[in-house]
């Protein structure tokens, strides 16, 4: 929470005017990173505002055109040396309404921000009282004929507890004068007896007959759209809503056909960022942790590279049904077979595995072009065969004429990956010692060649980092990792 501090004290000491104007009740979860933080910020100190979150590390993402509200953005801001992320919504004018359409504006931004009291995380935040209107407001507003009959059998589809809870708590900080008073410059249509009493019947009751009162009373006192057409309003919730849940289903099965989540630019495509090292160097644990960190708000996607199940599946049953006759070498490569099946047998399978990379990788440059962070573990490469995720399959002039055809495929396959950079290239250096420790069942020669075949290769990539793993931990990897990626990051134009 100290890095959180620090930013909005220097908020405080540069004079910005703005308020965390929702969920108070849970403001320290949103300084520690757990939950998002909502700041209502005056239009006059936008510049200000953003230059201070900039300064700490901050970076705006683009929040998909169908998603995106007017007068919010949407900030990013990390800090390496605490490992600390925020997600800010900041909101120039204070809009409510419905998920994806915020169809009320009250005009009530000057006094939100006039009120505003400095809370003891050092965060200015809305007043109680004035807080428990906007709450209610928000009851009103979100209350949906769907809600009232799904009520009939269900109490909490009319209030979820988290509103409930969030009412009872706000209640509890203020008193009924401090609400007839705000009540008076927010709902000034409204005579503040009748807003306590709903208040009060709200907290006590979740009653279907209550909510269809408290809405139409909401109604009757003249608070109903920016728009005159209803429809329009509740036809673009529908849609919205429908399209938000077709398309988180579609991306779980791996379509991608739809951005849900924020990109790094509005215009400029994402970020190939590919993660090699040799066995044992920690690739798989980078990716994962570099995955989590990312996909908490940023649309991100993760690319193996490297063998797949299936065809470690395919060898197992190919040693089940042949035997295991072929040797190992010095350096631990299995010497080939020189029946005729087993060669056609294992080129097949290193023939579908390289058109599966291939296949990856340009399902990795489209999700690239459409904004996304793509990372990979594991990268092709077409300068060393046999080792490293290059080529693997080698001809001589005894060699079968398939074998041959297979050959010239492959090559063809490599060259094409070779084709795509990589803007980030994070090359994992480990000792030996410590790779063989971590994959006992290698073969150490193996380990070695690897390893200085790592510190050769760069893939053309655009930026190339060596990290040192050897004298430190994953945690401690990971944040120079993160740190380096968000530099990058930085750099994309708002």
């Amino acid at each position: 929470m100290k890095f959180a501090r620090t930013l909005f004290a220097e908020l405080n000491k540069n004079s910005v005017s703005y308020c965390h104007f929702k969920s108070n009740q849970h403001l320290e979860e949103g300084l520690l990173g757990i939950t998002d933080l909502d700041i209502l910020v005056s239009s006059t100190d936008k510049k200000g505002f953003e230059r201070t979150l900039k300064q700490h590390g901050g970076h705006k993402v683009h929040t998909p055109t169908w998603a995106s509200y007017r007068d919010v953005d949407d900030w990013i801001v990390y800090n390496s040396h605490t490992d600390r992320t925020l997600h800010i919504h900041t909101h120039y004018t204070l809009v409510l309404g419905k998920k994806f359409v915020k169809e009320t504006n009250l005009n009530i931004d000057t006094h939100i921000l006039h009120n505003s009291i400095l809370d003891k995380t050092g965060v200015y935040i809305a007043t109680p009282a004035d807080e428990l209107i906007m709450l209610i407001v928000r009851i009103c507003i979100k209350t949906t004929v769907l809600n009232i009959f799904a009520g009939i059998f269900n109490s909490k589809k009319l209030l979820p507890d988290n509103m409930h809870d969030e009412l009872e708590y706000l209640y509890t900080q203020t008193t009924a004068e401090e609400i007839k008073a705000a009540s008076i410059q927010l709902l000034e249509k409204i005579p503040t007896e009748k807003i306590v009493a709903r208040i009060e019947s709200v907290r006590n009751s979740r009653t279907v007959f209550l909510m269809i009162h408290l809405k139409f009373f909401w109604l009757l006192h003249g608070y109903t759209y920016r728009t005159k057409n209803i429809f329009s309003v509740y036809g673009a919730y529908f849609i919205k809503s429908f399209r938000s849940k077709i398309s988180s289903k579609l991306n779980k099965t791996g379509f991608n056909l739809r951005i849900t989540k924020k990109t790094v630019s509005h215009s400029q495509p994402g970020l190939i960022i590919a993660i090699v090292g040799a066995d044992g160097a920690g690739k798989s644990t980078l990716n994962t942790t570099i995955y989590n960190w990312l996909s908490w708000k940023i649309a991100v996607s993760n690319i193996y590279l490297g063998r797949h199940w299936l065809f470690l599946k395919l060898e197992a049953l190919k040693k089940s049904i042949m035997g295991t006759s072929s040797k190992k070498t010095s350096t631990g490569k299995k010497q080939e077979s020189k029946h005729p099946l087993k060669i056609l047998t294992s080129d097949i399978r290193k023939l579908l595995n390289v058109s599966r990379r291939h296949t990856q990788l340009k399902k990795a440059v489209g999700l690239k072009e459409k904004g996304f962070i793509v990372l990979t573990d594991r990268f092709p490469q077409n300068q060393i065969c046999g080792l490293n995720d290059g080529p693997s399959i080698a001809i001589t002039d005894k060699s079968p004429f398939w074998r041959k055809f297979i050959h010239v495929y492959e090559k063809r396959m490599y060259d094409a990956m070779a084709q795509t950079q990589p803007d980030i290239l994070i090359k994992l250096m480990v000792t030996e010692n410590i790779a063989l420790a971590r994959k006992p069942d290698h073969n150490k020669e193996q380990i070695q060649k690897k390893i200085e075949i790592i510190k050769e290769l760069n893939f053309n990539a655009k930026k190339i980092y060596e990290i040192d793993t050897t004298q430190r931990n994953a945690n401690e990897v990971a944040r120079q990792v993160k740190s380096l990626i968000w530099k990058r990051i930085q750099e994309y134009e708002n």
